[in-house]
C-alpha cells in the first residue's frame, strides 16, 4: 500500500529589506525615536566615551590632557588603598540592598494592598521619599541619626536604657554603611 506523504507548505522567506528602505518606509516610527536616541548619546554614550578617553590621560583641567595610557589604572590597582575599600563599601552595598528593597517593596505592597484600614497613611509612608526630594528625606533622614541625644533613634535607645552615650551614626565608619544600606532600601520601597 502507497502511503502518500503530504508536506505541510512552506511559506518563502520574505526578502530582507536593506536598512535605508526600511526606514523609508517606516519613517514616522524612526522620528519618534529620535528624541530618545538623540538624548541617549548625549548623556550617556558621548559622556562614557569621553571618559574612557580621558583615563588615559593625565589631566589636570589647567592644561591640555597628556596621554600616559595604563598608568592610571596601574596606579589605581597597585598603589591606592582607597580603591579597594571603596570597592568592597560599594560591592557590599549593592549586594545588601538589591535584594532586600526588591523584596521588602514587594512584602509592603502585598501587606498594604490587604489593609482595610490606615492603607492611605501607610501607602504615604512608604511612597513618600520616591515623590520628595533628595533634600528634603536628608534632612529627615539626619534628624533620625543625629549624633547628638536630640535624635530621635538616639533619644529611643538611651531612654530606654539600651545605651548610656549617644552613638555618632554618620561619622562612625562602622555604623555609616548600614545607615546608608537602610535609607536606601526605605527610599527603594515607592
Amino acid at each position: 500500500m502507497n502511503r502518500i506523504r503530504i508536506r505541510p507548505s512552506r511559506r518563502p522567506a520574505e526578502p530582507k529589506k536593506p536598512f535605508l528602505r526600511d526606514v523609508r518606509d517606516n519613517k514616522q516610527l524612526y522620528l519618534l525615536l529620535l528624541p530618545f536616541c538623540v538624548v541617549f548619546l548625549l548623556m550617556f554614550v558621548i559622556p562614557i566615551a569621553a571618559s574612557m578617553v580621558l583615563s588615559l590621560t593625565y589631566y589636570n583641567m589647567f592644561n591640555t590632557p597628556k596621554f600616559i595610557g595604563l598608568a592610571n589604572y596601574i596606579n589605581l590597582f597597585l598603589n591606592d588603598d582607597v580603591f579597594f575599600i571603596a570597592l568592597k563599601n560599594t560591592l557590599l552595598f549593592a549586594v545588601i540592598s538589591g535584594p532586600i528593597s526588591f523584596f521588602a517593596s514587594f512584602i509592603m505592597a502585598w501587606l498594604i494592598s490587604n489593609l482595610k484600614k490606615l492603607r492611605n497613611v501607610f501607602s504615604l509612608a512608604f511612597y513618600a521619599p520616591s515623590i520628595t526630594s533628595g533634600v528634603a528625606m536628608s534632612t529627615v533622614w539626619l534628624y533620625f541619626f543625629s549624633s547628638d541625644s536630640y535624635g530621635l533613634i538616639n533619644n529611643v535607645l538611651i531612654r530606654m536604657g539600651l545605651i548610656s552615650e549617644p552613638i555618632k551614626w554618620t561619622l562612625d565608619p562602622q555604623y555609616i554603611l548600614g545607615v546608608v544600606v537602610f535609607i536606601s532600601i526605605w527610599m527603594g520601597m515607592g
